[in-house]
């Protein structure tokens, strides 16, 4: 995500990884919409690069 915000703001920046945090504790988190897709019949009306 981080990279495709550089990219549609033309930011030459690279971006820097560091350590986990102490309180990092989460290995990997994957966001997703299925659920509320399915209860509340949602569809989202904005691609990422138009809310960016």
């Amino acid at each position: 995500m981080a990279n495709r915000v550089n990219e549609l703001i033309a930011n030459q920046t690279s971006i820097i990884y560091t350590k986990r945090r102490n309180w990092d504790v989460k290995k990997r988190l994957i966001s997703s919409v299925d659920k509320v897709k399915d209860i509340l019949n949602y569809k989202s009306q904005t691609s990422f690069e138009d809310g960016v």
